[in-house]
């Protein structure tokens, strides 16, 4: 029900993977001949890189399955809130609650019926994608944890490393190779935060509907008792993705992340003038 063009969904969702995959081969390989041609006189070293992209491979894995289930669960709230907005519509004229669609299809006049009935199904799916996301959160918890703080802790590291070698070398393959790292680094760290965040946004914008179907005039009192016990269903079963329960992965708290890492930045380039 919440797939109205499945073909559609998933093709456009097909399409964006292969996008993917096709631009993580790109740099994956661009890393793997950049290394190559920097470090083919140092075995251990250039063995060393390739342990890191196999690991940084399996990273980024991870991360865009987990990325692309966040971006079903949103396409799902987004078609939620569009039965809201379609299904039930505000006459005028009338001054009713009416349903235009099941009105066509089923032929009745009662508008109390159609309400009642597409409110039960919506609180269904709503909890549904609920249970969803708290499985999500399940199994993908510990390893967004890792992802997130070890992404945060690798930009620190190649970024002052990369300070300190431009400071005393200048621009160099080391210096290329640690911004680069930290370049991919923040963009999935932004992709991450930002999947995340438009889901738990979307999710929230089906109280607002509610409380905007509240506000509309001669409402049967059980069409209104089900929408309080929408709003209240909404209130307590708050959409979220977590990083194993530490803290909620969305902008506010990658803003924090990253202001830290400024901060030490900033202190470590004023300790390495003086020094």
């Amino acid at each position: 029900m919440l797939l109205p063009s499945t073909i559609s969904t998933y093709l456009f969702t097909e399409k964006l993977l292969k996008i993917e995959v096709l631009v993580f081969l790109v740099v994956f390989i661009s890393q793997l001949s950049y290394q190559f041609y920097t470090l083919y006189r140092d075995c251990v070293q250039f063995l060393g890189q390739i342990i890191i992209l196999i690991i940084a491979l399996v990273h980024y894995t991870i991360l865009m399955q987990f990325v692309h289930l966040v971006l079903l669960i949103n396409h799902r709230f987004r078609s939620l809130n569009y039965f809201l907005m379609s299904e039930t519509t505000f006459n005028s004229q009338s001054n009713k609650l009416i349903v235009p669609k099941l009105q066509q299809m089923i032929g009745v006049d009662n508008p109390k019926i159609f309400t009642d009935k597409t409110l039960s199904i919506d609180m269904m799916l709503y909890d549904v994608l609920c249970d969803i996301v708290t499985s999500a959160n399940g199994v993908y918890g510990f390893q967004m944890l890792i992802m997130t703080l070890g992404g945060i802790a690798g930009i620190t590291m190649t970024l002052n490393f990369g300070i300190i070698i431009y400071i005393k070398e200048g621009i160099s393959h080391e210096f290329i190779t640690c911004v680069t790292w930290s370049t991919i680094s923040m963009i999935s760290l932004f992709v991450l935060s930002g999947c995340c965040n438009s889901t738990i946004n979307e999710a929230s914008y089906t109280s607002v509907l509610l409380q905007k179907l509240l506000l509309l005039q001669d409402i049967h009192h059980d069409t209104k008792a089900e929408i309080n016990l929408f709003l209240q269903q909404v209130s307590i079963r708050s959409v979220k993705f977590t990083a194993w329960d530490f803290f909620t992965i969305k902008y506010s708290i990658l803003g924090s992340m990253i202001g830290a890492v400024i901060t030490y930045l900033v202190i470590m380039v004023q300790f390495q003038k003086i020094v």
